[in-house]
């Protein structure tokens, strides 16, 4: 980060927060700003129509919510 620092980048993406606190207060730690950011897939076909609707199936199997 030192050497962005000294290149002249001014926003570093630090990735997404996480449930795990230690890993939180880290990045918060940093004093940036959290911004909400899309993150999706669009399907362009029929076929990709398909596939991302059997994988909504699965991640919500996964998650119990099915």
């Amino acid at each position: 980060m030192l050497l962005f620092k000294e290149m002249g980048c001014k926003v570093y993406d630090m990735g997404g927060l996480t449930d795990d606190e230690n890993i939180r207060r880290f990045k918060l730690g940093f004093g940036g700003d959290i911004v909400p950011v899309y993150s999706g897939y669009e399907a362009q076909s029929l076929y990709g129509s398909i596939l991302l609707k059997a994988r909504n199936v699965k991640v919500k199997l996964t998650k119990g919510i099915l």
